[in-house]
């Protein structure tokens, strides 16, 4: 309900020896050695996405993988998990958004979150560094649910996490939705190109969450200073001036 309807809801795939011709070109004749993959869900089709793996693995290109558009973390298995690890994935985000069953249900997402849990740990084990998507402030939703997915997100295998702020776009189902709850809320085009997901635009004060921005820095400090997350970030992440500089922010 919160995303855009730019392409419809009906998944058209190129095939995978079109999509093989495209990772050959590139990395023959231009020299790419590592590739992101922003399609909204890579994984929609299994079988189609091990295809890809096995082409990548028996081509020989010496590459790198990422996802930083995030995977359907439910629609992972074991097979799926290892042929991406053999094919050069590094890093796979996981977009989990809330782990309330009922606000999965408000915004049609539906996960299966404990899959999801489940496959963060299976892609770490295979030395893919998990990371997270998590969107704080649903209308309705409680500060007990709030906390639920913070907990949550802490107590994963993923090495990072991302806590937005909920942010309901003109001509969204999450627009109507939201307007039921906030009659005043509105986004005109003055202040359209000044909306970003990471700052709050309403408040659910009868909620009893008034600072969005105390709770969300809160759960990046629940989700962050742990010990053995700092270690293995430092251990699995890329490493490159970048990376420091942004250690020291």
């Amino acid at each position: 309900v919160y995303c855009h309807k730019i392409f419809g809801k009906c998944f058209r795939a190129r095939s995978v020896e079109n999509v093989m011709d495209e990772f050959r070109i590139l990395h023959r004749e231009h020299g790419v050695r590592e590739f992101h993959i922003f399609d909204d869900i890579f994984n929609c089709d299994p079988e189609r996405a091990k295809d890809i793996c096995r082409e990548i693995i028996n081509s020989g290109m010496d590459i790198k993988l990422a996802f930083p558009n995030g995977v359907r973390g439910d629609r992972l298995d074991d097979e799926l998990i290892e042929l991406l690890a053999r094919a050069g994935t590094y890093c796979m985000n996981f977009a989990v958004e809330t782990v309330s069953p009922r606000l999965q249900k408000m915004i049609k997402k539906n996960l299966d979150v404990e899959k999801v849990r489940e496959n963060m740990e299976k892609a770490y084990n295979a030395g893919i560094i998990p990371a997270t998507f998590y969107m704080l402030g649903f209308p309705t939703e409680t500060p007990d649910e709030m906390r639920d997915t913070i907990e949550f997100a802490a107590n994963t295998k993923a090495l990072r996490a991302m806590f937005f702020s909920v942010l309901a776009y003109p001509r969204t189902e999450l627009f109507d939705i939201v307007k039921q709850y906030h009659p005043d809320y509105e986004i005109s085009d003055k202040n359209f190109l000044n909306m970003h997901y990471w700052e709050p635009i309403y408040q659910q004060k009868d909620n009893g969450f008034e600072d969005m921005k105390k709770i969300t820095r809160s759960a990046y400090r629940r989700f962050y200073l742990k010990p053995w997350r700092i270690l293995q970030i430092l251990r699995m992440y890329p490493k490159n001036r970048y990376f420091f500089k942004a250690c020291l922010l």
